[in-house]
């Protein structure tokens, strides 16, 4: 469902669907506006997907979102690389 909520229409996306997307994927952040975004959500997303935390609006990144980042991209340094891929291969521009 994750990568579904780039298909949604701006003005159908609600904090419920947002929450689902990102529960079955932290990378669906890049699809929810920035309105909709809280600092739990963000935190869900990067803890499944740190490399999303370049689509956490600054306000909201919390001293634990970044470490949670941090430990995980120490833990595996080849995950960010495989994230660049899979965003390079989805075709989509970043409309948020």
């Amino acid at each position: 469902m994750g990568a579904a909520l780039r298909s949604v229409p701006e003005a159908l996306k609600d904090a419920e669907m947002c929450a689902a997307a990102v529960a079955s994927s932290g990378y669906a952040l890049r699809w929810v506006p920035d309105a909709l975004k809280s600092p739990e959500l963000c935190l869900a997303a990067v803890g499944d997907c740190p490399a999303v935390l370049r689509f956490v609006p600054e306000a909201l990144q919390t001293e634990e979102m970044l470490r949670v980042a941090r430990e995980a991209t120490e833990e595996d340094p080849v995950a960010l690389f495989q994230e660049a891929l899979n965003e390079a291969s989805d075709g989509e521009e970043d409309s948020t």
